[in-house]
């Protein structure tokens, strides 16, 4: 069971969102389920292809006149090293890892995604969706709504408002198996109780049918 956060959280989301829909934050794609009507692209881990699914999501945030660059370290990402063959125990708690995520240069940008966060598709993803909305916050200067310690809260839930929320809700609440036993990751900032909920205001204000968000959320998620 998942409870909803405590009221000085609630009437965080609701201003903050409220501040990020008056600043232009909107989903012009409408609601982005992670199926191949969305991302018809398909994935094989190559520079090319993680450009074609950056550019994806640039397109679908409405921001494909930029000139966004990408990069791949070598680096873990910040999360745990193993071998194990699910995969799980290299699963990287990206938003908590201190790899400069977006880098201006001049009038472009530079978007930074760990090596080791390719082999995840609901981190990769993730990773991409706050990248992008961090990009849509410094166009829009909406940076100035958020204190310091709250920005990349504000970029989980611009991602919402963009019309991510779906992909940013499974991002938050990565379960998954692996030799050392259970292991929950998070590629967000915000819990998964708090982007769940700002997704289901979302939903409502745009008139998404929940059932349409329910059926391609996590369990945790959806509960």
């Amino acid at each position: 069971m998942v409870d909803l956060p405590n009221e000085g959280r609630l009437r965080w989301i609701v201003e903050r969102s409220a501040r990020l829909l008056q600043g232009g934050a909107e989903p012009v794609s409408g609601l982005v389920l992670p199926t191949a009507e969305f991302f018809p692209d398909t994935f094989d881990g190559s520079e090319r292809s993680l450009l074609r699914l950056l550019a994806r999501v640039l397109k679908l945030a409405g921001l494909s006149d930029l000139e966004v660059g990408l990069a791949v370290s070598a680096g873990d990402g910040g999360g745990a090293s193993g071998g194990c063959s699910s995969g799980a125990c290299s699963t990287p708690a990206a938003a908590n890892q201190s790899l400069e995520r977006v880098v201006e240069v001049g009038d472009a940008y530079v978007v930074n995604v760990a090596a080791q966060e390719v082999n995840n598709p609901t981190v990769l993803t993730t990773a991409l969706v706050r990248a992008v909305s961090h990009i849509f916050l410094k166009e829009a200067d909406l940076y100035e709504h958020f204190e310091l310690g709250e920005v990349p809260l504000g970029v989980d839930l611009a991602s919402v408002w963009l019309g991510f929320g779906i992909i940013a809700c499974n991002g938050s609440y990565i379960y998954a198996k692996s030799c050392g036993g259970v292991r929950v990751a998070s590629a967000t900032s915000m819990p998964v109780e708090e982007l769940a909920l700002a997704l289901a205001i979302h939903c409502k204000l745009h008139n998404h049918p929940r059932r349409t968000a329910s059926r391609h959320l996590g369990v945790t998620p959806r509960a």
